[in-house]
């Protein structure tokens, strides 16, 4: 079989390579090549946050996949190594959240073993959770599309909390939230821990971000 390709470029993304370490200079790397989610991952590992270290594969990588059969066990073999027992594979999609619409939680991310078939297996699912029945009644209700899916696959650490920090308020203006719970963060993005989680509201202004105490209702 031919050698991976280190720099090849999806029709529409100019110059994007197929996969990128998180590591990568975000300044380098269009937006719409990786998504949000993974460019914001750069931005933060640049800033010096503890990241944990992952790849992205691009949005070009899919329909290359799809057009040979072959290339995704490749790209996987290609990888650089990544440290632990367990990945976990997410999505980071063109659009998956803006100003009008969030996608968060219609996707499917997936945790596995750090072996090559099992993050092919991921990466697949991940990919075919585009088209699940969830998310096509939410592109329909907010009249929003997606406009490529990148998939991250990463280190899954064993975090002593993890939660979710909202950039916009849902009821309260100029204010922000963040939501946490112990362990890993699946059963609060499931709903699984609804009203139990721990809740801080966030306000920022010029002067200063000021941690204004738990939310209403927390």
């Amino acid at each position: 079989a031919s050698p991976p390709p280190e720099s090849a470029t999806p029709p529409g993304v100019s110059g994007a390579p197929f996969h990128l370490a998180l590591d990568a200079d975000p300044r380098a790397i269009p937006v719409e090549s990786v998504g949000k989610k993974a460019h914001g991952l750069m931005v933060l590992q640049q800033l010096g946050l503890a990241v944990p270290p992952g790849v992205v594969l691009s949005i070009g990588a899919q329909a290359a996949c799809q057009a040979d059969g072959s290339l995704l066990a490749q790209l996987v073999a290609a990888l650089p190594s990544i440290p632990g027992k367990r990945l976990m594979v997410r999505s980071s999609a063109v659009g998956e959240d803006g100003p009008s619409a969030s996608f968060a939680g219609q996707l499917d991310s997936f945790q596995v073993d750090n072996d090559s078939a099992a993050i092919i297996v991921g990466i697949e699912r991940c990919w075919a959770s585009a088209a699940n029945a969830r998310l096509a009644s939410y592109a329909e209700a907010s009249q929003a599309q997606l406009g490529g899916l990148a998939v991250i696959v990463q280190q899954l650490i064993d975090p002593d909390y993890a939660g979710v920090y909202f950039t916009v308020h849902p009821t309260e203006e100029g204010c922000e939230l963040l939501e946490y719970v112990e362990g890993h963060c699946e059963k609060l993005v499931q709903g699984e821990v609804l009203g139990v989680a721990d809740r801080f509201e966030v306000r920022c202004d010029a002067a200063a971000l000021r941690i204004i105490g738990p939310a209403q209702g927390a």
